[in-house]
């Protein structure tokens, strides 16, 4: 069973807040996890958020992270995948406009399943207590990623009830085929 590192803050608004904890989970899991080195690269899974939305993680709240990981020697990107759904987040043209507008311009933005959900790995999954699908289409870049810190606020959804870091994984890293 894997451990869960958790520092409660009361709101996403407190970014000097958020920074300071980042850093100190990042150097806790190190030590604890024995996670000796980072790899070259490290994407940070992020959502960027729906057009003229607010209610995601905003950019500031992840330079703590993003400067650990420069001490560390670690290149750093945001990745994401393209939704299913049409809107503003369904090509990747579109999708990076959006994050640009919301201020996610620290680091390179890589959308890991193409312009259309057409870039994916097909990764299959030999766990027996998986009755349903047994292969999973996920963004390509997401697949070849050794390394990968996912970031994730809690929220009520519509269809899947509670979403975060289990939605963020579970659609956000699927192609689109995945999320078909």
């Amino acid at each position: 069973m894997s451990k869960v590192y958790f520092i409660p803050i009361d709101s996403y608004s407190k970014t000097a807040e958020i920074n300071k904890a980042t850093v100190k989970l990042l150097e806790k899991i190190q030590s604890e996890e024995k996670v000796l080195d980072f790899k070259k690269r490290v994407p940070l899974k992020v959502h960027f958020g729906e057009d003229k939305n607010t209610t995601f993680i905003g950019p500031a709240n992840y330079n703590g992270v993003i400067d650990y990981l420069k001490q560390k020697k670690a290149d750093t990107i945001y990745i994401e995948t393209n939704v299913l759904y049409k809107g503003t987040r369904t090509t990747k043209q579109e999708h990076l406009i959006v994050a640009k507008n919301h201020g996610f311009t620290q680091i390179p933005i890589i959308i890991a399943d193409g312009e259309m959900g057409e870039e994916y790995e097909l990764v299959e999954i030999n766990e027996p207590k998986i009755k349903h699908f047994k292969k999973f289409k996920i963004g390509k870049e997401i697949a070849k990623a050794e390394q990968m810190i996912v970031i994730a606020h809690f929220k009520g959804h519509s269809i899947a009830g509670f979403g975060g870091a289990i939605k963020q994984l579970a659609m956000g890293c699927a192609a689109r085929g995945g999320k078909l």
